[in-house]
């Protein structure tokens, strides 16, 4: 037998980590002011990392939320979870969607699942009353008071 070269092989192993929400979907109510979508990574790592996330969904910046946390998101050595965040703004009309999707990661990261997000800002009517006040006669013996919605809504 003859022994070609190399006569050795060096074998790495790497272990992925796993990048993912928390969720696949959550909710807020528009007048809650701030959201925050966890993001997790399934092993702490010995680096920074940055992962990249999009925007899409039904809903407008400056009209249904902003401030947004900056694109990439940065998990800081010996972290599993940072937090995309953001505030809500309050706007009469249907619930809408913001949905978050992660992007292309660094050398030794896998996206794991889920690596879409949809929040669902809720949409509640103001209630109020149509005047300030109301008189009325001490005699009468019936009354109303009006009260309206901002909107029309599917919530009992």
């Amino acid at each position: 037998m003859v022994w070609a070269v190399p006569l050795s092989n060096t074998l790495t192993i790497t272990e992925y980590a796993l990048v993912q929400f928390s969720a696949a979907s959550e909710s807020v109510n528009q007048a809650a002011g701030t959201f925050s979508i966890p993001v997790t990574l399934s092993n702490p790592s010995s680096s920074i990392v940055s992962v990249p996330f999009t925007l899409g969904g039904t809903s407008a910046s400056g009209t249904d939320y902003s401030g947004i946390s900056t694109s990439p998101l940065t998990f800081p050595t010996g972290t599993t979870t940072e937090y995309i965040t953001g505030h809500t703004l309050s706007d009469p009309g249907a619930n809408k969607t913001l949905t978050f999707t992660l992007g292309t990661l660094p050398a030794g990261f896998i996206l794991g699942s889920p690596s879409v997000n949809t929040l669902t800002f809720l949409e509640y009517p103001l209630v109020q009353f149509s005047a300030g006040s109301e008189i009325i006669n001490q005699t009468t013996s019936t009354f109303s008071i009006p009260v309206t919605l901002s909107h029309v809504t599917a919530v009992p």
